[in-house]
């Protein structure tokens, strides 16, 4: 899911939209191009989202995050804030610095 939202161009609608479609990152991940192009990817987005250099982007962005102590979380992950998931615009990934959160508590949190 980082892969998907560090490509130009590709925004949570659409990410939102692909997942609908294909259900995975990876099944989008592994698509023809002309399936995006068909679920309303631009061309230029759909290349860089599928060449190896969205991979490595991903890897040094998990790097940095790691080194830094940040934790990445995507939607589709089981501690995702679930009110956050509803919505109408949730962010693909979540960068998470700092304690934990207990999801039975009330919670307050800067996004953005």
């Amino acid at each position: 899911m980082l892969r998907l939202s560090l490509v130009r161009g590709l925004g949570n609608r659409t990410i939102h939209a692909l997942l609908c479609r294909f259900r995975t990152p990876e099944a989008i991940l592994h698509c023809r191009r002309e399936e995006l192009e068909a679920n309303g990817v631009p061309p230029e987005v759909g290349d860089d989202m599928l060449s190896p250099r969205s991979a490595e982007r991903a890897s040094e962005e998990w790097k940095k995050a790691e080194t830094l102590g940040i934790r990445i979380l995507d939607i589709l992950h089981p501690d995702y804030p679930s009110l956050l998931r509803e919505i109408f615009d949730p962010p693909a990934i979540l960068y998470i610095r700092g304690k934990q959160w207990n999801s039975a508590v009330p919670q307050v949190a800067v996004v953005g």
